[in-house]
């Protein structure tokens, strides 16, 4: 999930998220759901870059941020993000499944 979303700040989240599923899908992880769910909602974490998402590159062709605006207030949502996701996300994936 993590290097899912590393990527997803240095690409697109639709493309990483097409890269890497499918790798996730063949591993012999038990049970799978949660795995794949995990690395897809991973990959829409990433926002520290204008390429990540559409509404980061309209805030940044406004020309009032810069890259390094992104970068700062990306990598902070961004780790935020992470830490939650997995600390109390296995509560939330388990109620989910069932």
């Amino acid at each position: 999930g993590t290097f899912a979303c590393f990527m997803a700040c240095l690409m697109s989240h639709t493309a990483t998220s097409n890269l890497i599923l499918p790798i996730i899908m063949t591993l012999p992880i038990e049970p799978l759901q949660p795995a794949a769910l995990g690395v897809a909602f991973a990959c829409s974490l990433g926002m520290t870059f204008p390429i990540s998402t559409p509404p980061n590159a309209i805030a940044f062709s406004t020309g009032d941020l810069t890259s390094k605006d992104m970068l700062i207030t990306g990598s902070m949502v961004t780790t935020l993000s992470l830490l939650i996701t997995f600390t109390l996300g296995w509560l939330w994936w388990d109620f989910c499944l069932f």
